[in-house]
This record gives C-alpha cells, structure tokens and sequence, in this order.
C-alpha cells in the first residue's frame, strides 16, 4: 500500500448533507410542512424527511461536529417546544408519555414518612443489656446475639 493520498479514499457512507446550514434548510422545510399539513412534528418524522431511514441515523449525525449537533439539538428542542405547549389541551396523557420517552421527563416522587397525626415517627434507643441479650463482634459469627447467660 501506497501513503501517496491520490490512493486514499475516504472510509463510510458519504454525508448526506455537506454543511450544517444545507441540513438547516431542510430542517426548516420539515417544520414547514407538518405546520402546513396541521400534524405534530416527531423526531421519527424529521429524521425520515431527512433522508434517514431511522431516529438512530439523525442521532448519529449529531455527532460529526459541534455544528450538526446544534443544528439537530436545536431542531429536537423545537420538537419537545411543541408537546410542551399541548399540555394544555385535552390528551395530557398522549403528550406526558411522549415528554418521558423522547425528551427524557420523569415523575418525581416525594415520600414522607411520619406517625399519628402528622407527627415525627418516635424514635426510642434500646440498651439490649436491659433486656438480657448482649452482642460479641469478635465472636466468629457478627450477626449472632446470644442471651446475658452466653446461651444463643
């Protein structure tokens, strides 16, 4: 094999798009067209009027360069824009579920333990010898007790 660069050719599938802003462009077509057809934008969506035969392709693309990855986050935050805007509207539940597996929302749940009445749980420190059990950690088994007459 030769160094000369006239034999080397590059390795993969060529790009789809050459510049940042050639993608742009067809970015903001996509958007035009679900606004004109009055249908939601989808990540799927983009990612077929792109050219791309699945989301993982738009996904790899983002990683070329800083550039097609602000190009490509900033059509996906477009994106979650819109889902985020239809809370509103009546299918909540359609567009939680949507939010949780594409933008990466999540529920956070708060648990509060407490005893009657809202009060703190009563706490009570408890000498074992009191009760005749005592614990050896040198004994050759730590989680044994064994009663204060050494019987187990």
């Amino acid at each position: 094999m030769s160094d000369n660069a006239e034999n080397t050719r590059p390795v993969g599938r060529p790009r789809m798009y050459e510049t940042p802003e050639q993608m742009q462009a067809a970015i903001d077509a996509y958007f035009g067209q679900v606004k004109l057809e009055m249908r939601p934008p989808s990540v799927c969506g983009l990612a077929l009027h792109l050219g791309f035969s699945t989301r993982t392709g738009l996904q790899n693309y983002e990683g070329y360069s800083p550039e097609y990855h602000f190009t490509i986050k900033r059509a996906k935050t477009r994106i979650e824009q819109y889902h985020e805007e239809q809370l509103g509207d009546n299918n909540v539940a359609g567009q939680i579920f949507w939010l949780k597996a594409n933008a990466k929302w999540r529920d956070v749940q708060s648990h509060e333990l407490s005893g009657a009445g809202g009060k703190p749980v009563p706490l009570a420190i408890v000498d074992f010898s009191q009760l005749g059990i005592t614990y050896d950690p040198k004994a050759s088994d730590t989680n044994s007790v064994a009663d204060a007459d050494g019987s187990g």
